[in-house]
């Protein structure tokens, strides 16, 4: 945001600078030029000073209304009601949400992680893409929920308020260190979900792609759909990442 600004700030002290240069030199922009000039100069004046201002109240609505939706996915209390009839005892048992319940259970934290993700998937559109990706990745690398989670929200604030605007994000390493400083940093083609779950891997492939993605580039036929990579392009990447570096991956429990 603060790049935009002083990008449009530029080009309103140009605007002015031709305005002044036309007037010392004497120049006859007649009434055409000078108009066009001065709606140049109200243009720039609106972008830098409102334009931004604009744009930044409407990232927050859009982040409220998110935030509003998650928060009523996971916090939706059961429907307490049997055919029209109320029943306080089955109220108060059922006061505790599914997520609260898979929390608190005494299953182990992979088993615990597992079930968060299968309930997000019972909850979503059943034509919504991410549930594939969430069964054939996220459940599969056993993707920490949560980790994914600090990811989305550091990712949601760089784009509200700008990058390398806060050293203190809480987000995973490679995540904080190589995505939320500079948005040229971003390869163009990767999904966001893969960026959010798999940062350290992203960071691996971009600096060993030349050895290990000639596998992609020799068989874009398995690998490449619409120009872009695959699910089978990303399933290769993962697990040539593990098998290279031997690493744990970073989003996972």
């Amino acid at each position: 945001m603060d790049t935009l600004k002083m990008v449009l700030g530029y080009f309103l002290a140009f605007a002015l600078l031709a305005i002044f240069i036309s007037l010392i030199d004497g120049v006859d922009l007649g009434v055409f030029g000078i108009i066009i000039i001065f709606l140049i100069f109200i243009v720039a004046f609106v972008l830098v000073f409102v334009g931004p201002d604009i744009f930044k109240e409407e990232v927050k609505k859009h982040k409220v209304k998110k935030e509003l939706g998650r928060e009523e996915l996971w916090n939706k209390k059961p429907n307490n009601k049997e055919n029209g009839n109320s029943n306080s005892n089955k109220s108060k048992e059922k006061s505790v949400n599914k997520f609260e319940q898979i929390i608190f259970s005494g299953k182990s934290l992979e088993s615990k992680n597992t079930a968060i993700w299968h309930d997000l998937i019972e909850k979503m559109n059943p034509e919504d893409t991410m549930s594939d990706i969430i069964k054939s990745f996220f459940i599969k690398d056993n993707i920490d929920f949560f980790k994914y989670g600090i990811n989305e929200n550091a990712n949601t604030f760089c784009y509200t308020y700008g990058f390398n605007t806060n050293e203190n994000l809480e987000c995973t390493p490679s995540f904080l260190k190589y995505f939320t400083k500079d948005i040229m940093e971003r390869a163009l083609g990767i999904p966001l979900w893969f960026t959010l779950a798999y940062p350290d891997v992203e960071v691996w492939f971009r600096e060993n792609k030349n050895v290990y993605g000639q596998e992609i580039e020799e068989n874009p036929s398995i690998y490449i759909a619409d120009g872009a990579f695959n699910s089978k392009a990303f399933r290769y990447i993962i697990n040539t990442y593990k098998r290279v570096t031997k690493k744990k991956l970073e989003c996972c429990i």
